[in-house]
């Protein structure tokens, strides 16, 4: 009956016109959790209702949503793929792309605010009790942790396909590896080295609070904290490597089927600082407020690029227009020349 009066796309449809006819974001916000937790009651293993909301008139809904970048929409997500084993073969090339644009669009506002706290981390290692000044927008890098976390448990889905899947992790690699690369790898690297031991009784965050089942509460103390303007040095320095290790465990699940020399090349140069600090170094130094399972992923990462990293390794081979295997047309024939002109336009 729902599938047939088509419920699930009026429940997407209301959601998607009620961003335009409420000014007030906390009655818009309150409306949108309420539509989508019942849209989520829908979906339960209901394959029809998924169809409904991921195919047609939906899909044109929630395409919208994504890409003004609603955030209960990605809650939405998420929730969906940590309940249905099948979301994979529901989503498709065509929802996941949308999600991977949005996801680098809400990136570089992340990793600015980030470069900006990443000085701040450095200045207040030895007072990590006192507020911080800079305006850092720590609720979005929740936010941003919980879009990781979407990327890491959509890989672990079955896909319709085998191909389907090796797309889908060549898109995750190529929107996380150059943030990994520039910023993220080496302010963990610095942060493991020069942390100070943070006091349980200076911040009201707790790494149980990062785990997937436990997202409300964590953004619900962040905009407290935030109302509050109570965000210490060890609040921020929780926060800065929960954001560096959901990066990098999405990054690995993506990189466990395979990844590209370029992928390989921008990570190599950061793996000899791990495995010292994992090998040489004591790895019980690993702080009790350091994410659940950080030395685990560090572990994935250099199984990924030093063990086995040829049965990754995607093969890959120089494309030359020019070359007599390559050549579809005699030399004289004015086809082959359009099709040099416009090869090298693209």
């Amino acid at each position: 009956m729902l599938v047939k009066e088509s419920v699930p796309i009026l429940v997407l449809a209301l959601v998607d016109y009620s961003c335009y006819y409420f000014t007030d974001s906390d009655d818009r916000t309150s409306l949108e959790g309420s539509l989508f937790y019942l849209l989520s009651l829908l979906c339960k293993n209901n394959n029809f209702c998924k169809a409904q909301v991921f195919k047609g008139d939906g899909l044109r809904h929630l395409r919208c949503l994504i890409n003004s970048q609603n955030k209960q929409c990605f809650f939405f997500l998420y929730k969906i793929c940590n309940s249905e084993d099948n979301i994979a073969t529901f989503l498709g090339k065509g929802v996941f792309s949308e999600i991977i644009k949005s996801f680098k669009k809400y990136q570089k506002e992340v990793l600015m605010d980030y470069k900006v706290a990443a000085k701040d981390i450095e200045e207040g290692s030895t007072n990590l009790d006192r507020t911080i000044s800079t305006d850092i927008s720590v609720d979005d890098w929740s936010f941003y942790i919980i879009l990781n976390n979407l990327f890491a448990k959509l890989m672990d889905k079955q896909f319709s396909n085998e191909t389907l899947k090796l797309q889908s992790s060549l898109e995750i690699q190529e929107a996380l590896f150059p943030s990994l690369a520039e910023i993220l790898l080496p302010q963990l690297i610095k942060q493991m080295k020069n942390k100070g031991v943070i006091d349980s009784e200076s911040t009201e965050l707790r790494k149980e609070m990062f785990l997937p089942e436990n997202d409300s509460a964590l953004l619900k103390v962040l905009n407290k904290k935030k109302i509050q303007n109570s965000i210490n040095y060890s609040d921020l320095n929780i926060i800065s490597m929960q954001l560096i290790y959901s990066s990098l465990k999405a990054f690995n699940m993506a990189c466990s089927n395979v990844f590209s020399s370029q992928v390989r090349k921008s990570i190599y140069p950061h793996l000899e600082q791990i495995k010292a600090f994992l090998f040489e170094d004591n790895i019980s130094q690993i702080s009790v407020t350091d994410p659940y399972g950080l030395d685990t992923e560090l572990i994935i990462l250099l199984k990924n690029f030093v063990l086995i990293q040829e049965s990754n390794l995607m093969i890959e081979r120089a494309f030359d227009m020019t070359s007599e295997e390559n050549q579809p047309f005699n030399e004289d024939e004015p086809a082959n020349d359009d099709i040099v002109r416009l090869f090298f336009r693209a």
